[in-house]
């Protein structure tokens, strides 16, 4: 595990391979290691850079800080990708919020940015699905934070298994993208077990900064999207529209895929990864 430590702002990666630099951001209460698991082997020529987002285990906020912007999240991790491109350009795959750091990256800084990958990328505005929730996260009673961080009895997971995912349970597959759908509430939970009180509140508020944003792109940035026609967070319909406006942006569909189509179509997926990579 390598570790960027800044103003007390630790931020921490894996990394695998030789070549040009991929970034691999994952979206919010995920770990380096979905991106590194989902990864397939054979993905050569590369290094590759597997990163935890600001604030999540074992990146830390720093302890003194009750309260971050979006700007200063945005700019603990502007100031890894500086240090990691160096003199190259980067290439960036970013999941969901990963996404949302990554094509904020590349609008301020695009000399720095060779190719930008994003997978069930936020926009701008109020979204659908989970993100319709996240304006109330911050009024909810301390007592339910606590569940999430220190252990969960059966009624807050209930809480969050039928509302937070905003999805009917008999189809909450389509939003997990994976079989093992139990294992993976299993990892999910012990993600925010692992981050101290005060981080899960900074990204819970981040997270609703992020759902107010404004786009705010400068043109004729190369954008790509990866983007599942039944994603239950960010609508399909959303981010075709997005792209049929933003001339220099792409779309890839895949259409019985929700939110995650790296987990519940990999050989596609990477399909169109690699397709991207080579042109």
């Amino acid at each position: 595990m390598q570790i960027h430590n800044k103003n007390k702002f630790i931020s921490t990666w894996v990394t695998e391979g030789t070549g040009k630099k991929i970034i691999f951001l994952p979206g919010w209460a995920e770990s380096h290691s979905v991106w590194q698991e989902a990864c397939p082997k054979d993905l050569v020529g590369y290094e590759k850079i597997f990163m935890n987002l600001g604030g999540h285990y074992p990146s830390e906020f720093p302890p003194h800080k009750t309260h971050l912007t979006l700007e200063e999240f945005l700019e603990s991790h502007f100031e890894v990708f500086h240090e990691l491109a160096g003199n190259d350009k980067l290439i960036l795959i970013g999941h969901s919020t990963g996404a949302l750091v990554n094509w904020q990256y590349m609008n301020r800084f695009p000399e720095k940015v060779d190719k930008n990958i994003l997978v069930g990328s936020f926009l701008e505005g109020p979204i659908g699905g989970i993100g319709s929730l996240l304006g109330s996260l911050k009024n909810w009673h301390l007592s339910f934070i606590l569940d999430l961080v220190f252990g969960f009895h059966q009624d807050s997971k209930s809480i969050f298994y039928d509302t937070a995912l905003s999805v009917n349970l008999a189809n909450k597959k389509e939003f997990l993208n994976r079989e093992d759908v139990k294992e993976f509430f299993s990892f999910f939970f012990e993600q925010y077990k692992k981050m101290r009180p005060s981080s899960l509140r900074i990204v819970i508020e981040i997270l609703e900064s992020i759902r107010l944003a404004d786009l705010n792109l400068r043109e004729g940035l190369a954008l790509n999207f990866i983007h599942g026609e039944k994603d239950p967070v960010v609508s399909y319909s959303r981010i075709k529209n997005f792209c049929e406006n933003y001339k220099t942006a792409k779309l890839f569909s895949l259409p019985d895929n929700g939110h995650s189509p790296h987990w519940e179509n990999p050989t596609l997926f990477w399909k169109m990864v690699r397709e991207i990579l080579e042109t």
